[in-house]
């Protein structure tokens, strides 16, 4: 999110002068979409799931409006003046599900973005996925 809101002065939560973000490193976060993050976790039958839901978004009158909670989606936010992003994201992903993504991975540029979609992957990468994701990223860092 920091990364992409930087360079756009409609973010409410501006970084300090003299900090910049010349990377994004992204597992499973929401891109777009949060409101379907918002009724994974609010409606889970899993009591930690459901109490983190509350947590993060509180109910008042229901679900937050589309249009509040469009602030906090990084996708908001995109343009090409964004630095590189690596972008990890499990297929099978119960908690951010692919389609908070598939508004935003087409938007991406090739020439210095980097996507890992593991279609059998979950919310985190396990051990294997884990250690190619790494070697992934130290190639996508030597770029910047």
């Amino acid at each position: 999110m920091l990364g992409l809101t930087q360079n756009n002065p409609e973010y409410p939560n501006q970084l300090h002068d003299g900090i910049s973000i010349t990377g994004i490193i992204n597992f499973s976060g929401p891109v777009a979409g949060l409101d379907i993050v918002e009724k994974i976790f609010s409606d889970s039958d899993i009591e930690i799931m459901s109490e983190i839901g509350r947590a993060l978004f509180p109910l008042s009158e229901g679900y937050e409006s589309k249009e509040n909670i469009a602030v906090y989606e990084p996708i908001t936010y995109f343009d090409q003046n964004d630095p590189p992003i690596f972008l990890w994201h499990g297929g099978n992903d119960n908690q951010v599900p692919p389609k908070t993504f598939e508004r935003f991975v087409p938007m991406l540029q090739p020439q210095k973005d980097v996507v890992m979609f593991l279609a059998e992957g979950q919310h985190s990468p396990n051990l294997e996925e884990l250690q190619n994701a790494y070697n992934t990223i130290f190639l996508f860092l030597d770029t910047l």
